[in-house]
């Protein structure tokens, strides 16, 4: 065999182990926590985690990568706030059980008006305390090497640019930078075509699926749209619990282990039940309540829709009595349908907002004061500037 063989064989076979590393591995992802959310509370959405997504068994501490794809939490926090302080305690507890198993952390800011950079507590956690987890938080587009599973890995946090057309700009400039034509595997928040689909005012702010999967060898995990609906190469990992009602499909979080994905259910997930009783009695109200709760204890929201005047709106507090541990809402069924509508129509219109920072908050708040009350624009805008002016 000449040397000029030899070496032509060797780099085929690095080029093939190259190929398959990421198959190698043991990963999970997640994206859309919502920790602070008005109706899921955050200590049951830990306490989902820590029983369901990564509780102490082997196959948890056997994993090499965790990412984290976005939208950590809701809302902007009190840091005083007992979701807060449950907030930072977990990330705390997460970091450490990490560290001592050897698990890598990739975290991705989601939609800033969730996120609000909060995710940054993560990386506080882990240098304030020295915990030495092996943890990187990317707010902006970025491809990482990881030389320890040779590994390349594209990051794209949500709206990270104005449009998707420029962020792909962004990607190809990473890929030329970094002398790659493929990565492995691309972390991302944001939205396919295929998932919200004939929304021509969001087009700018839809990913476009054919070329993405031209550039990942592998898989695209992708948080942001709350349902796992994979589609080829792109693993949507949904929402990790219920978050509201309309949302009862199955919360969980994805795994690829030896080049195979499983979707793992939160088989705790908030409860979210509408139930629809028009005419109906009180009796039969109670005994359809009663069938679809089962007997399980655990707690739960149920919604009842009804017609104005039926008895269902004089109902709630007595089933409330009956079965504490519950939650119990009444609405107009044809009210209740418009809402959702206009929920949906506004959760798929998020991303055409513009992205907010320190910098550009204030302006955005005052063009929206100017639409919502542009008689009192004075005075809701000194209160803007002192609310802008405390943000850290």
């Amino acid at each position: 065999m000449t040397k000029k063989l030899a070496l032509s064989e060797a780099i085929s076979a690095e080029i093939q182990l190259k190929e398959v590393a990421a198959l190698r591995l043991n990963i999970a992802s997640l994206s859309d926590i919502h920790f602070n959310h008005p109706n899921t509370p955050t200590e049951f959405i830990i306490r989902n985690i820590n029983r369901y997504v990564f509780p102490d068994t082997p196959e948890t501490r056997a994993l090499d990568i965790i990412f984290i794809g976005g939208d950590v939490t809701d809302s902007l926090m009190d840091f005083a706030s007992n979701n807060a302080v449950a907030f930072r305690k977990w990330v705390s507890e997460f970091l450490r059980y990490c560290a001592k198993h050897d698990i890598m952390v990739r975290i991705i800011e989601g939609t800033p008006l969730h996120d609000w950079g909060q995710s940054i507590i993560f990386v506080e956690e882990n240098e304030n305390h020295e915990i030495g987890c092996d943890l990187k938080y990317f707010t902006d587009i970025s491809i990482e090497h990881i030389a320890r599973y040779n590994i390349d890995v594209l990051y794209i946090p949500d709206e990270a640019r104005p449009t998707t057309h420029i962020t792909w700009n962004v990607v190809q400039q990473l890929l030329l930078e970094n002398g790659l034509e493929k990565v492995d595997l691309a972390i991302m928040h944001g939205a396919f075509g295929y998932q919200l689909p004939n929304i021509e005012e969001i087009k700018d702010k839809i990913h476009d699926e054919e070329k993405y999967c031209s550039i990942v060898r592998h898989y695209i995990f992708i948080g942001h749209v709350h349902q796992h609906r994979p589609n080829g190469k792109i693993i949507p990992n949904g929402s990790t619990d219920r978050l509201r009602h309309g949302e009862e499909d199955i919360k969980g979080h994805v795994r690829l282990n030896k080049g195979e994905i499983t979707f793992i259910p939160n088989l705790g997930a908030m409860r979210y039940i509408t139930l629809e009783v028009p005419g109906m009695s009180a009796d039969e109200i109670m005994d359809l309540v009663e069938k679809r709760l089962a007997g399980n204890d655990d707690i739960f929201q149920i919604r009842l829709l009804a017609n104005t005047g039926d008895v269902a709106f004089g109902i709630a507090k007595r089933l409330t009595s009956m079965y504490p541990h519950g939650r119990f809402d009444v609405a107009n069924i044809d009210k209740a349908s418009k809402k959702r509508e206009r929920i949906t129509m506004r959760e798929t219109k998020v991303s055409n907002l513009p992205t907010l920072t320190k910098g550009n908050l204030l302006e955005e708040w005052c063009k929206e004061i100017l639409n919502a009350a542009p008689d009192r624009y004075d005075q809701c805008v000194k209160l803007a500037e002192v609310i802008v002016g405390a943000i850290k």
